[in-house]
């Protein structure tokens, strides 16, 4: 009962530091007003700028139309001319008349038919509103500038937290969670390269995350939209955790026992073979394969007689390859299924995952959830680990409110269950303000994590 006061009352005081830390911006600031007022007249700019965007559009179609009623009108008068010119019976002043009209002709539809770079165009962006872009990019480095590189797009993001451990043994420790800076280069109209270094907070280094070459085969409008290879490393696309990597993407701090105790952040080297369509996406893939888990190793290390039975288990597959098929039956639903199989050098199945998952948006209200089941089948052991979760999120303009609960099951093991909680706050654009709180229901355990994330 104390340890349960005591996490109580360590969670309300670090709601009350929240209040505190959030309750200025509430209040409102002069630089947080002054963004607000930027973005209010970018809004209009942008409303301006699509008004005569689609002024152009027309104006440019209307052209088109008459370019076209020229042409046929000009084919007419020549089929005129042809036919006449073998009519003695027509006058000669006749025929100088349609030639004339011809001409005539002939020169409006050089007009009609001139690049738009030929004639001065109406200037869209006025000298005060290139001010207020001028504004908003902030003031050019004309040396940045210089040595820039056309195209190139540099992002990222990192967050700090705050953890306290309510347990036999209480703690409160700070840390960096993630931190990533990214690159994008165009290679061309089709293909992309994209670069990612990421922090590994397990290990206290950096290392790299994504290193792709994205190639568009295919873009249209009609039933496929888009055709993608993608070549390199990269974050597997096993069912839908992996768009929630990233810290600004989660809202909740911490990730889903089910992804955590089976593929957690699996990233491999290999090929994506991606399909969009207005009913729903396929993505196949072929990697490397990722190394077992702790639990059977550890049950493998119990049975094992000496080092030639850890000679004859590997722990990393040769290959393997997975596909997720996603349908969307109703606007803003998508409902899933993942597999993915690995073999090992010699050519024996290791592992599998067989995954369902189901995303549904509506409103302010942002629901997913997703079951996983994982199978290693080692010479010596195998075991098979399941679990699920569900989340919901709602929100508000700069803020949100979010829960989440989890069961995870090991091999020949009790289900554990675990509920997690958390809301967040924009204190200022790109900057958000979170706080998350787990309960275990098999245990007095919990745990209160308050954290910073910015993004770039």
């Amino acid at each position: 009962m104390l340890k349960r006061l005591k996490g109580y009352f360590l969670t309300a005081g670090i709601l009350i530091l929240m209040a505190g830390l959030v309750g200025p911006a509430f209040a409102g600031n002069k630089s947080g007003s002054d963004a607000d007022q930027l973005m209010k007249e970018l809004d209009k700019l942008e409303a301006s700028l699509k008004a005569k965007a689609n002024q152009k559009a027309e104006a440019r179609q209307e052209q088109q139309n008459q370019l076209a009623e020229k042409q046929a009108e000009l084919k007419k008068k020549l089929k005129q001319i042809a036919k006449l010119s073998q009519d003695d019976s027509i006058g000669e002043q006749q025929l100088v008349d349609l030639i004339t009209e011809v001409n005539v002709l002939r020169e409006e539809i050089k007009l009609l038919s001139a690049p738009a770079d030929a004639q001065p165009d109406e200037q869209l962006v006025s000298a005060g509103e290139q001010d207020l872009l001028l504004a908003f990019d902030g003031p050019t480095d004309p040396e940045h500038e210089a040595v820039g590189v056309e195209g190139l797009e540099i992002s990222g993001f990192f967050d700090v937290v705050n953890t306290v451990q309510t347990s036999a043994e209480d703690k409160n420790q700070f840390g960096l969670g993630q931190a990533e800076i990214g690159l994008a280069s165009p290679l061309s109209d089709r293909a992309v390269a994209e670069l990612a270094v990421a922090y590994n907070a397990h290990d206290g280094l950096f290392e790299l995350g994504v290193a792709v070459l994205d190639i568009n085969m295919y873009e249209g409008e009609q039933f496929v939209s888009s055709v993608n290879i993608v070549a390199g490393q990269f974050d597997v696309p096993f069912g839908i955790d992996l768009n929630y990597y990233p810290s600004p993407d989660r809202k909740l701090v911490s990730g889903p026992m089910a992804v955590a105790m089976t593929h957690d952040g699996w990233n491999d080297l290999g090929f994506i073979f991606n399909v969009e369509a207005a009913a729903g996406n396929l993505v196949v893939y072929a990697v490397n394969g990722f190394e077992s888990s702790a639990e059977v190793l550890d049950e493998v290390a119990t049975l094992a007689a000496g080092e030639d039975v850890f000679e004859e288990i590997d722990t990393s597959p040769a290959n393997a390859v997975g596909t997720r098929i996603g349908i969307t039956p109703v606007e803003g639903l998508e409902i899933g299924g993942s597999f993915a199989n690995g073999w090992n050098l010699s050519g024996r199945p290791e592992m599998s995952l067989m995954g369902a998952d189901v995303q549904y948006s509506v409103a302010s209200l942002d629901f997913k959830g997703e079951y996983i089941s994982h199978t290693v089948n080692r010479s010596i052991a195998k075991e098979t680990n399941s679990g699920w979760y569900l989340q919901s999120t709602y929100n508000f303009p700069r803020a949100f409110l979010t829960g989440r609960y989890g069961s995870f099951q090991p091999d020949e093991g009790d289900a554990v269950g675990q509920y997690t909680f958390g809301a967040g706050y924009a204190v200022v654009d790109a900057v958000e303000l979170r706080f998350e709180t787990i309960v275990h229901d098999h245990s007095d355990e919990n745990r209160n994590t308050l954290q910073m994330v910015a993004s770039f």
